[in-house]
């Protein structure tokens, strides 16, 4: 992924005339930091795990990403994310640079005591480095209100004000409404905002490709569009739950473990009760099982990415799909809500084939974007209500996607390189006035 992103940096940089110079400055990272975290396990041993935080520009305004935990986290994979965060926070004009941290481990096999202990260490042994304006980290992949809830009050033993310096609180440590769901609101809003321009300006083409007739036809004769989601954790969720209210078809989820499909379609939120309840969502979904629904059936991730729908939302993990799976995708439309959810070579034979790819730097924005409004709170000492915070986000996203849909149009090119593209120019434009 890390590779990739260069990559596209260094592509739209020469289009850009920027010099090899500051394409190196928008490349490495202003700081990478490594350490161990060392902690009491519950049978007496001690535990130790690799944890990053990278720091990648912050031209714009302080360094702004997520904390991961995933046995999978490196430190390659770290500085890919802060890198896509600079570009989002610049596309979504944030006054943040991008950042991001992870600790290498899997959450599940810690008990709350050890998690609690992990989370407190994260945060103390890089406190430094944070406080202030400096950097304000948020939930990621498997981190949650919870978690950043214990990173606060350790902060607030060490820091005189530790509460906006974490965003994705909970609402009683002066967490914001809405910001459990913005990330998956704001995917809806991209699609359906894509959706509504392809009917109201009767776009036949787009980054110089002819778009494919079935998706025109059905979006013209403004027929339900059917929905398959990768990953049903918070955004995975959130965004069926969402599309369902606002007229999608979700025929189709899953998880790690795998996932159920149905062509009458299905009610994200019963899925979840019924996951709850049993524990996965293979299974729980079908004749004789928890939602006792006999036009359901499980089907596994490869096979949910192949499935005959019009959109696919990707709300997994990097990488899901590349050139090993790529041709058996059928969807119109990719919604990429996890970062680097499709490599650069599936980019290019979506491009060719006129599948529209949403990229992640817009797609799942509102996350960062809603988190900026608790921040702008925290800083405010004032509470704003649910509809104010996704009023704004709303307007956010849509000025956002208006602005990469014209110069995607204009210049030719996908979806993916105008978000980079708008990105790299607004930080670009910041550097210039500063010199």
């Amino acid at each position: 992924m890390l590779k990739d992103i260069q990559n596209i940096i260094c592509n739209i940089s020469k289009d850009l005339k920027i010099s090899k110079e500051e394409t190196q400055n928008l490349i490495i990272p202003d700081k990478v930091i490594e350490y161990k975290i060392k902690i009491k396990m519950d049978d007496g041993s001690l535990g130790v795990f690799d944890a990053f935080r990278v720091q990648h520009n912050n031209t714009l305004g302080p360094y702004k990403g997520g904390i991961r935990f995933h046995e999978n986290v490196n430190q390659q994979e770290i500085s890919g994310l802060a890198m896509i965060m600079s570009i989002k926070c610049a596309l979504a004009n944030l006054p943040f640079g991008g950042a991001k941290g992870g600790v290498k481990i899997d959450p599940k096999k810690l008990s709350k005591n050890e998690l609690q202990q992990l989370s407190r260490k994260y945060i103390y042994e890089i406190y430094k480095n944070i406080q202030g304006d400096t950097d304000i980290p948020a939930p990621d992949v498997n981190t949650n209100p919870q978690i950043i809830a214990w990173m606060v009050d350790e902060l607030s033993q060490i820091c005189t004000e530790p509460f906006s310096a974490l965003t994705g609180k909970p609402i009683h440590m002066r967490g914001s409404e809405g910001k459990v769901s913005s990330t998956g609101k704001g995917g809806v809003i991209v699609l359906s905002q894509f959706i509504e321009e392809l009917i109201e300006e009767n776009i036949s083409e787009l980054g110089g490709v002819k778009l494919p007739e079935r998706l025109l036809k059905r979006t013209k004769t403004k027929k339900q569009l059917t929905l398959a989601v990768q990953g049903f954790g918070n955004v995975g969720y959130n965004f069926s739950r969402i599309a369902a209210e606002e007229g999608f078809k979700v025929v189709s989820v899953s998880d790690s473990q795998g996932g159920i499909y149905s062509s009458q379609g299905l009610d994200p939120i019963k899925v979840l009760k019924a996951k709850e309840k049993s524990g996965s969502l293979a299974g729980c979904y079908v004749k004789g099982r928890v939602c006792d629904d006999d036009e359901s059936e499980d089907i596994s991730n490869e096979q949910l990415l192949a499935l005959d729908v019009d959109v696919i939302v990707l709300a997994a993990l990097s990488e899901t799909i590349n050139k090993n799976n790529m041709k058996s995708v059928k969807a119109d439309v990719i919604v990429e809500m996890s970062n680097g959810g499709v490599t650069s070579d599936a980019h290019e034979y979506f491009k060719e084939k006129g599948v529209v790819v949403l990229p992640d730097v817009l797609a799942n924005a509102g996350g960062v974007i809603v988190s900026y409004l608790e921040w702008v709170q925290n800083k405010q000492h004032y509470s704003w209500s649910e509809k104010q915070v996704n009023d704004t986000l709303f307007d956010y996203i849509t000025t956002s996607f208006k602005s990469v849909l014209k110069e995607s149009i204009e210049k030719e090119i996908s979806l993916r390189n105008a978000s980079y593209k708008v990105g790299i120019e607004r930080i670009m434009e910041s550097i210039n006035i500063r010199n």
